[in-house]
This record gives C-alpha cells, structure tokens and sequence, in this order.
C-alpha cells in the first residue's frame, strides 16, 4: 500500500548497499548521533527550526540554542528519536518543501566531498 509521508526522504545506494534516510530537525548534539546519521545544516535554533513540518513556538530561551537538520537512516529512526528525546532534545520532522532532494543531495555531495579532501590531505 502506497503511503505518502511529510518527512524529506532520500535513497542513497553505493555499491551493492541502499539506504533510505529520513530528514529531521533536533537540537540534540552530534555526540548523541549514529554513526550513519548526518549533519545537512546547522545553527540557532530561531533559524533552523523553520525547517520543521510543524510550527513550533521560540522562545528567548530556546532561540539562539543550536539546532541542527540531520538525516537518520529509517532503521535506525526510532533509537535516534528515542535518544534525543531521552536526553530532552527536540526531534521533529522536517518540511518536504524546504528541505527538498536537491537540498539533500547537495548536502549529501558536499559531505563526501570533504571526506575525499581530507583522505587526499592525510
């Protein structure tokens, strides 16, 4: 049965492995990410957190605490919200529409790219 989800999503396959990760906004830590969850964009929460599917109220106490969008990978989406919330971070789904699969594949890029620049510079 076909469902339709607000949560951004993107497939990402190399190699023989597939991996469907999900979008996500937080204001948890990266020290409380999985190894497979990635940082795609970061900063004071008053600025991110416009990136969420659901409107949320800030506050001058939460406005300048960082808040990131992360990508968890589906599997893994219930232990990472289960730790963020735990540790009383938020953990909210992101906006399809503003924070799109290009959005995703560029942050995607850039992240690999960087990881080749620093290999070739060890």
């Amino acid at each position: 049965m076909f469902q339709l989800s607000i949560t951004p999503r993107i497939t990402v396959t190399i190699g023989g492995l597939t991996r469907l990760y999900l979008a996500y906004v937080t204001t948890a830590p990266a020290d409380l990410d999985l190894p497979k969850t990635l940082t795609v964009d970061e900063g004071p929460f008053e600025d991110v957190i416009g990136f969420a599917a659901d409107p949320v109220t800030v506050d001058a106490t939460r406005a300048r605490m960082p808040a990131r969008v992360v990508l968890v990978e589906a599997g893994d989406r219930a232990w990472q919200r289960a730790t963020y919330r735990g540790h009383h971070h938020v953990f909210l789904a992101a906006d399809r529409w503003l924070v799109s699969l290009e959005k995703l594949q560029s942050s995607l890029w850039q992240r690999l790219e960087r990881r080749v620049v620093s290999a070739a510079a060890a």
